[in-house]
């Protein structure tokens, strides 16, 4: 039986998200019970508040976005 390599992100109420991963030095179809050494997986997921999840976000005194 194969291992099961997929990956799920459904997301979060009030944002809209993405998510990548790319594999580095492995083989399309990995086989269960094998040792792969040397790789490297890479994975990125980004979100983004929608209008009405941004109305909710509480911010420190003074700043203006979430990131500064």
């Amino acid at each position: 039986m194969d291992p099961d390599v997929s990956v799920r992100f459904h997301g979060t109420p009030g944002r809209v998200s993405a998510s990548e991963s790319t594999r580095s030095r492995l083989p399309h179809h990995v086989a269960a019970g094998v040792d792969y050494t040397d790789v490297e997986v890479d994975y990125l997921l980004a979100t983004l508040l929608t209008q009405h999840a941004q109305s909710a976000v509480r911010l420190p005194a003074g700043r203006r976005t979430p990131d500064g």
